[in-house]
């Protein structure tokens, strides 16, 4: 009996729980998201007669319960596998991800509210740069199936270093920060994993 489902339908390549409520997964179409329970739900699973569940049928085939998506994000390649793991015994947890054409990537959460608002103010500005060699816009291509949600663009965001001198202190200026507070910034994240 399934208790729970997604609201779209996906190909799953790879999947594990990152909690008790929360599950990790990539589809074949390169996107890797997170669903997790409603709250509520718990209370149907501890009813001690279990009716609810035996009996209640969700519409058109469907569980009864529906996930949340907590974040979206478009890989570019099929993931083929992923990890819960630490990759030093002081680094923090991360889910490392293997793609189908060998490319290995990490997702990692961030610990403070002021880390999410630096990076999503600097992946902002990182977009307006076009520094994409095809021509084509970040942001559509990283929300190529799904939009994306709850995710900063490490890789974009790391592109910063490899910018022109002026155009990295116009965008320190723009976060009210010198370009070595910002490359520190990035480091310090880097440093977190390893």
């Amino acid at each position: 009996m399934i208790f729970a489902d997604d609201v779209i339908p996906r190909h799953i390549t790879c999947g594990m729980p990152l909690d008790y409520d929360t599950y990790f997964g990539a589809d074949k179409f390169g996107n890797i998201f997170a669903n997790r329970l409603p709250e509520d739900t718990n209370e149907d699973v501890v009813n001690p007669t279990g009716n609810r569940i035996l009996w209640d049928a969700g519409r058109m085939s469907g569980a009864p319960n529906k996930l949340d998506n907590v974040m979206n994000f478009h890989v570019g390649e099929a993931v083929t596998s992923c990890l819960k793991t630490k990759m030093s015994p002081t680094g923090d947890e991360v889910v490392v991800l293997g793609t189908i054409m060998g490319s290995v990537s990490a997702a990692m959460p961030f610990r403070s509210r002021d880390n999410v608002d630096f990076f999503s103010r600097l992946e902002m500005n990182m977009r307006n740069e076009k520094i994409s060699l095809v021509g084509r816009d970040q942001l559509s291509y990283r929300s190529y199936f799904v939009p994306v949600k709850c995710v900063v663009d490490g890789d974009l965001c790391e592109a910063y270093i490899h910018l022109p001198s002026d155009r990295q202190q116009y965008i320190a200026d723009e976060l009210n920060r010198t370009p070595g507070e910002i490359i520190k910034k990035l480091e310090e994240i880097r440093a977190r994993i390893l």
